[in-house]
């Protein structure tokens, strides 16, 4: 009985000092692996520094001026373009305002939309779903029923 205990003991101790090794080696494997997380983190954000950077250098409005002159070649219009608002031709009857100024006249010669057809009043509403919280409940009470 005595050897018995003795040898548990020591399987024991050698299984302890087995996962104490295993979980020391999985410790400094995880520290590596946040370390070079962390590496890369650093890496991005100075990545992302120096494309803020760039984009502020980029976007400097004496620069973007210099490129509008030497491609785009604008100029203010001379006075003699520029009209009064009473000067412009009035706005056809039939024109259409679709949003963001965008103005159609619909072509008198095109056949004419297809209507929608109109909902049958005959038809069952849809029911609504109850709430989670009330399936819940509801489930709760038969649970209690069946009991």
């Amino acid at each position: 009985m005595k050897r018995a205990l003795t040898a548990a003991g020591v399987f024991a101790l050698g299984a302890v000092a087995y996962g104490m090794y295993q979980l020391a080696y999985e410790v400094k494997r995880l520290e590596d692996e946040l370390i070079a997380l962390n590496r890369s983190i650093a890496q991005e954000r100075e990545a992302v520094e120096v494309m803020k950077a760039e984009w502020t250098y980029l976007t400097r409005p004496d620069r973007l001026q210099a490129r509008v002159n030497r491609h785009l070649s604008l100029a203010p219009p001379p006075p003699h373009r520029i009209l009064a608002l009473s000067g412009l031709p009035p706005r056809p009857e039939e024109a259409v305002v679709e949003g963001w100024g965008v103005i159609s006249i619909p072509d008198p010669n095109a056949p004419p939309a297809p209507q929608a057809k109109p909902f049958p009043e005959n038809l069952p509403l849809p029911v609504a779903d109850p709430p989670v919280g009330a399936l819940a409940a509801m489930d709760l009470a038969t649970a209690e029923r069946g009991r």
